[in-house]
C-alpha cells in the first residue's frame, strides 16, 4: 500500500502547533511556511509590522543590484540580522545599509516601483512578512547575492536555528524592536529543496534577553514543524 503525504493536514497541524508555541507571548502573529511540492502555509502574512532590523534583507538586494562592493555590504547586513540583547535595538547597522543604497528616499522609491508595499519610515521601517519571504529567498537562492549570503548564516543556537541540527545549511534573519521579535530562515533540504520560515510578532514592550520566551517558542515551532515533516535528522534535540 502506497501512503500519501497529506498536505492539507500538514498544513493544519503545522499551522496549530505555530499557534499554540506562539499565544502565551504574542499579541499578534504572521506565519510563512513554505517547501515547494511539500507544505505551504501562511497566517496573516500581509500584516504591516514595525520591521527593525527585518528591512536589512531589502537593503542588500538593492546595493547588490546597484553593483555595490559586496564586501561593503557583508558587515552591516551580518550585524542588522542579529540582534544584540538590550534594551532598545541597535540600529547602526541598518543605517548604514541604508546610506550605501542612497537613504530612505531612494530606497522607497525602488520599493514602489516594485510593488512593495514595506517601507522606511522617520522611526524605524514598517515590512510585509510575505515581502520579506521573497527578499530573504532571492539572497538564499539567487546566485547573484553569492558573495553577501554569508551574513546570513546561523552562528547562534536560539531563535528559528534553537533546535536545528549544526550540520543543516541555514541561512537566518532576526530582527526586534521594543514591541516586535520577527524571525525568517531558509533551510536546505537533504533532497536539494528548501524550506523557509518567516514568523513575524507583536508582543508586550520588553528588553531583548537571550532567554526571549517568543524567540525560544518560535525555535520550538520550527523544531516541531521539521519533525511534523517527516525532517526530523534535521532537529538537534530529538527528545524535544
Amino acid at each position: 500500500m502506497t501512503t500519501h503525504f497529506d498536505r492539507v493536514g500538514a498544513a493544519q497541524v503545522v499551522l496549530d502547533l505555530w499557534r499554540s508555541a506562539l499565544a502565551p507571548t504574542v499579541r499578534r502573529w504572521s506565519l510563512v511556511v513554505s517547501a515547494p511540492d511539500l507544505l505551504e502555509v501562511t497566517h496573516d502574512e500581509m500584516a504591516v509590522y514595525d520591521g527593525g532590523g527585518a528591512l536589512a534583507p531589502f537593503l542588500a538586494v538593492q546595493a547588490v543590484d546597484r553593483g555595490i562592493d559586496p564586501q561593503a555590504v557583508v558587515g552591516p547586513l551580518a550585524d542588522a540580522v542579529r540582534p544584540v540583547p538590550g534594551e532598545v535595538p541597535l540600529t547602526s547597522a541598518t543605517d548604514a545599509l541604508l546610506a550605501l543604497v542612497g537613504g530612505p528616499r531612494a530606497v522607497n522609491e525602488r520599493l514602489r516601483r516594485t510593488a512593495y508595499r514595506t517601507r522606511v519610515r522617520p522611526t524605524g521601517a514598517t515590512v510585509l512578512p510575505a515581502e520579506h519571504a521573497e527578499m530573504l529567498a532571492a539572497l538564499a537562492g539567487n546566485p547573484a547575492y553569492d558573495a553577501v549570503r554569508t551574513a546570513l548564516a546561523a552562528d547562534a543556537p536560539w531563535g528559528l536555528a534553537a533546535w536545528v541540527s549544526s550540520e543543516t545549511v541555514l541561512w537566518h534573519v532576526q530582527a526586534w524592536t521594543a514591541t516586535t521579535r520577527h524571525g525568517g530562515a531558509v533551510l536546505a533540504l537533504p533532497d536539494g529543496a528548501e524550506l523557509a520560515v518567516h514568523c513575524f510578532t507583536e508582543v508586550e514592550p520588553a528588553p531583548l534577553t537571550l532567554a526571549d520566551p517568543t524567540y525560544a517558542a518560535m525555535g520550538r515551532a520550527f523544531a516541531l514543524t521539521l519533525r511534523e515533516l517527516g525532517l526530523g535528522g534535521l532537529v538537534s534535540a530529538p527528545g524535544l
